[in-house]
Parts: structure tokens; sequence; C-alpha cells
């Protein structure tokens, strides 16, 4: 008589049981830390492999974005320093961002701190500005400016994320 088919997690709970009888086994033979070393660069190779797949599965974006994120950058002491964030709504290469960027290092007696690799999130001004007065004391620059893009029919404009004009938060 022939078994039963398993269904999907008593298949799960099989396979995990022979990946921890194999460990067991090789533990015996080269010790345990050698066996994890094993696993891990196993589980690395398998990430690195199925790379496509995973950074699409929900979750891995915000993930891999902190791993990315630059550290805030810190102005310089006598000069009157400005900072400016990523804009939120600004496209892939950030152009808005460029163009103000450019634009306010025309002025003389002014110095720019370096890009300031965080972008506020629009959907609530109360913790908008909270965070840029936090961004704004953690880069120690006199001016932080930060808002959004907004576009329609081809054409868009920098924009403060609830009001007509770009925000900018001084100490």
């Amino acid at each position: 008589m022939a078994e039963p088919e398993k269904n999907f997690f008593q298949q799960g709970i099989d396979g995990f049981s022979s990946v921890i009888q194999s460990a067991v086994e090789l533990a015996k033979h080269v010790g345990w830390p050698l066996t994890v070393l094993i696993a891990l660069g196993a589980a690395c190779f398998f990430v690195w492999w199925k790379w496509k797949e995973i950074k699409e599965l929900p979750g891995i974006e915000p993930i891999v974005a902190g791993f990315k994120r630059k550290p805030i950058p810190r102005a310089s002491a006598g000069r009157l320093t400005i900072a400016v964030t990523h804009l939120a709504r600004d496209n892939k290469d950030r152009e808005h961002e460029t163009l103000l960027r450019d634009e306010l290092q025309q002025f003389e007696g002014i110095e720019l701190v370096q890009p300031v690799d965080r972008k506020l999130d629009d959907g609530d001004r109360k913790k908008a500005e909270e965070d840029a007065r936090g961004l704004l004391k953690q880069t120690e620059a006199d001016v932080l400016i930060w808002g959004g893009v907004i576009s329609l029919g081809g054409k868009s404009a920098m924009r403060d994320l609830h009001s007509p004009n770009m925000h900018a938060t001084a100490r």
C-alpha cells in the first residue's frame, strides 16, 4: 500500500530535518565551527545566485537601502553652511536636487554640506519637521533645505511638501 502524499508543510519539515541531520553528520567529521562556516558560505552563495528574485521580495528594499545609506555629513564652522536633503518624488537621477545644489553654489560666502542621504517623509508634516530639525542638528549646518517635487503634464517644480515654497529649517 502506497504512503499518502505529504502536504507542503510536511515536506518542509522533512526537508529541514534532513538538513539538520546532514549538519550533525558534517559536524562529527569537521567540528561545529567549520560546519557553521560552511552553512554561512552556502547561504551567501544562494543569496548571490538568486539575488534577482530575492531583491523583489517584500521588505528587502528597505533593508538594502539601509546598508547603502551614507552617513550624515558634518558642516564646517566659521561659514554659513547649507545642507540639502534628497527631495521627495525627485526622479532617480535627482535632477531637481542637483539643480538646487548648483544654484546654491553660485552664492558667495556660503558653503554647501555634502548631500544628505536622507529623504523626509511627506505623509506627516509634523514628523517631517521633527526629522528636519534632527538632521539639522546632526549636520551642524545653519540651514537645511528639504521638500519635494511636483509634476504635471511633463513639467515639474520643487515644492515644500505641504505649501507652495521649498522648506528650510534653520538653527
